[in-house]
């Protein structure tokens, strides 16, 4: 979404009484760009969002109704240069319902994967990583095709 000059010099001018300070509209457009990248980050899952910080969780949904699901190329390409990507994702606390002992995530955090279990044994974990995602993910698919078997079927008997 491209939002001209025009666009932001109104934006400003409607929030200028609320804000502590003045600001230029280079500053706006700075801020929003910031918060997109921000957004970008965790919608993609390069980042987590802090669940404890309830303004945190108000910016994101603000975000989401205003950019929706949609991830810039600039962070699917961000994605894809992390080197333990699937591994780093599959060791966050949010996504794995087994986690490694926060001492031992906290070495790998410190050191990075390659210093902490050298880079073969980091490469064969982010492949078996990414596996186990594409299981979960084919098994999420086929739960909701039962769902919605389940969900037409009770239709059916309703309508009758």
């Amino acid at each position: 979404m491209v939002v001209s000059s025009t666009d932001y010099k109104i934006v400003l001018e409607s929030i200028k009484d609320l804000l502590p300070k003045s600001y230029t509209i280079i500053q706006l457009r700075s801020k929003v760009r910031k918060f997109r990248d921000k957004y970008d980050k965790l919608i993609s899952g390069v980042k987590n969002p802090n669940e404890n910080d309830p303004h945190q969780e108000k910016l994101f949904e603000l975000s989401k109704n205003y950019w929706g699901d949609t991830i810039k190329p600039k962070v699917l390409k961000e994605m894809h240069e992390v080197p333990y990507y699937y591994l780093d994702q599959f060791c966050r606390v949010n996504n794995a319902s087994l986690t490694l002992p926060p001492s031992l995530l906290a070495i790998t955090a410190k050191k990075g994967w390659e210093e902490s279990i050298g880079k073969a044994n980091a490469a064969y974990l982010n492949k078996k990583s990414k596996d186990l995602m594409i299981v979960e993910g084919e098994v999420f698919v086929q739960r909701c095709q039962v769902i919605l078997d389940q969900t037409k079927l009770m239709l059916d008997v309703l309508k009758q």
